[in-house]
């Protein structure tokens, strides 16, 4: 049987041709064999997208005009075409079936819907007839014994062909949007004196909608003052500072409640009327998937969210953690195993002696992984591999996040006590770490901690009341971990339900994987830009 197996990118084929027993290299391909495997025939690739969709021009010569539209096309309608910049790569491929009797077609393009969408326009290009068995090699992973269980594991068509469908759906929705809606709004733009092109897209839109949206309530806010009644409890020499939960309007609505509670002097005597104390924990955070990882570096290391995923993707080829764009915080059972094989890889780099089994077991559930697993790291020694410092930085905090899952919960107690002062009730919290835990790995153990005097009920302490003015502060501008956030769940900034409904069915604006280029095509198209760390619009969106 000849096998034709079709990967996303030269780099990935030269990493799956390490588990064939033979192979030659030719031009654009490689000849390949293993019995062990049962696989005998062709390895190559494509270059990306080696087809596109026309443009609306080459439909019709009307459309070279701008103001021309809407354009719209029912989805037989689309046409594709060969590009311009790969189509030797695709004359390759093409010469494989010209030249040989291909039985078979093993897609072996990244386990996405964007891969299973670039591997069928290349065989719909191609006119790949039912006659050839499709099936699709899903790797998560580019060490060896991955790539071998994969291909014993291999899966039918019909196991991802939704994807493809899916990946399809969005690019030719992506291409009527962009086109028609987009020469819309240029052509509103220029009748109003401007120039240049405006760039309308199906995420990109909503997404600078929320930026546009958070910059009008900060430029239309009016901060509003408030008052609140604080304590300052003298215990044992030590100040501990509360407040009461009430906020008043006015200075009279405070002194009338003031009043109401026979609180007629600031210096006051309170009685402890209560204690609890009781024991809590904190679980490690979860594993990561593209979006937690993206906040965090930004969080920690000021990195882009593109950059993390260029990052992310570097790692990925240089097998050292997992597929990365992913959107599951969640493993199965293999993947549970997999990690206990290497947990004496995770013990040497961070010095611990690890638990030999995770902490929260919750984490080990396949129905919230809709195509990939969390990203984990492979075992595979970084030590021994050259890597950059981001590179390095991203790299150890993935390890670090696996780690901190064969790690004690944080244990703490917290002592709540109320305090009678008149007829008001004041709470005064404290906490103590007990155990630090997976927050050892962080040296954050001692961060939490809230000390306060030993106090004894029915004891008496002295108390001095103040009366604050505040102002209400208005919302912050985004930075790229919060509009990353935001896209996720923008929920959040709705008030339409019917459209809250939607977007809590499709998970939010956009893909993890896709949400990075989002933000940065923005950048790009000069509708935002980055002024320390926080995102502005510039004057175009208004």
């Amino acid at each position: 049987m000849n096998t034709l197996i079709l990967c996303e990118k030269p780099s990935q084929a030269m990493d799956l041709s390490t588990v064939f027993a033979k192979k030659k290299k030719q031009n654009g391909y490689m000849e390949i064999s293993d019995e062990q495997l049962n696989v005998s025939g062709f390895l190559t690739w494509a270059v990306g997208h080696l087809v596109e969709l026309k443009e609306p021009q080459e439909y019709d010569e009307k459309y070279k005009n701008f103001s021309t539209y809407p354009i719209l096309l029912e989805k037989d309608d689309f046409q594709f075409k060969v590009s311009d910049k790969t189509k030797d790569q695709f004359n390759n491929i093409k010469k494989i079936f010209k030249e040989n009797k291909i039985d078979e077609v093993i897609i072996a393009t990244d386990p996405a819907r964007e891969g299973e969408n670039i591997a069928y326009k290349i065989l719909n290009q191609l006119k790949v007839t039912d006659k050839v068995t499709i099936k699709r090699l899903w790797l998560t992973s580019k060490v060896e014994s991955s790539i071998r269980k994969a291909f014993k594991n291999i899966l039918p068509k019909e196991k991802t062909y939704g994807f493809y469908k899916e990946g399809r759906a969005r690019e030719l929705s992506d291409w009527l949007v962009g086109i028609n809606l987009s020469r819309h709004f240029t052509k509103i733009s220029r009748e109003l004196g401007n120039d240049g092109v405006i760039h309308i897209g199906r995420v990109s839109s909503p997404t600078l909608n929320m930026v546009y949206n958070r910059e009008n309530n900060i430029k239309g806010f009016k901060g509003k003052k408030f008052y609140k009644v604080s304590a300052t409890i003298n215990k044992d020499e030590q100040e501990v500072k509360t407040e009461l939960k009430n906020k008043f309007d006015s200075e009279d609505e405070l002194h009338e409640f003031l009043f109401e509670n026979d609180i007629t002097d600031l210096t006051q005597k309170g009685l402890v009327t209560d204690i609890e104390k009781e024991i809590g924990y904190t679980m490690p955070p979860k594993f990561y998937d593209l979006s937690a990882l993206q906040e965090d570096m930004n969080d920690k290391y000021k990195i882009s969210a593109k950059r993390t995923l260029e990052i992310a993707q570097t790692l990925y080829e240089k097998k050292l953690i997992t597929y990365p764009r992913t959107d599951s915080r969640y493993i199965t059972e293999d993947e549970k195993e997999m990690l206990l094989e290497n947990i004496d890889y995770l013990k040497e780099i961070t010095k611990i002696n690890l638990n030999n089994e995770l902490t929260n077991n919750s984490l080990i559930n396949p129905s919230k992984i809709e195509d990939h697993y969390a990203i984990l790291i492979t075992g595979n020694d970084f030590n021994k591999v050259d890597l950059k410092e981001e590179e390095i930085n991203v790299y150890k905090s993935i390890l670090q996040n696996v780690a901190m899952n064969f790690m004690d919960k944080e244990q703490y107690e917290t002592t709540t006590i109320e305090i009678a002062v008149k007829k008001l009730m004041f709470e005064v919290k404290g906490k103590i770490i007990q155990d630090n835990g997976f927050k050892a790995l962080l040296n954050k153990q001692k961060t939490s901690e809230e000390t306060i005097p030993n106090f004894e009920k029915n004891e008496e302490v002295d108390i001095e009341l103040d009366l604050l003015e505040k102002e209400t502060t208005p919302p912050k501008r985004y930075t790229e971990k919060t509009l990353l956030k935001a896209m996720a769940n923008p929920i959040e900034t709705l008030e339409d339900e019917g459209l809250k409904s939607t977007l809590k069915e499709v998970k939010g604006l956009g893909t993890p994987a896709t949400r990075a280029d989002i933000i940065e095509n923005l950048k790009k198209n000069k509708y935002i830009q980055v002024q320390k760390t926080k995102f502005i619009l510039l004057k175009m969106v208004y």
